[in-house]
């Protein structure tokens, strides 16, 4: 196989989105609402786009597409 000369961001992705589908996830599958690699995507994307909070990064998420992973009542106590 050759190196690749230029990595897009669309095929880092979808590489890291199989080696997160590989990894063996320990937790009972009758009490998971998120499969492991949703879970890391979501950290991937926090970290990629700059978040330091979660709460923060699922806010904006929430005002850009209209959709959150998280209740953000739930995290804020209300």
């Amino acid at each position: 196989m050759r190196p690749l000369k230029k990595l897009t961001f669309d095929a880092f992705r979808d590489e890291l989105a199989t080696t997160f589908a590989q990894i063996v996830d320990p937790r009972d599958p009758a009490r998971l609402t998120w499969e492991m690699p949703t879970v890391l995507m979501s950290a991937f994307a926090m970290l990629f786009f700059q978040h330091p909070r979660l709460l923060d990064y699922q806010r904006r998420m929430q005002q850009r597409t209209g959709q959150s992973n998280l209740n953000s009542s739930t995290l804020d106590g209300k």
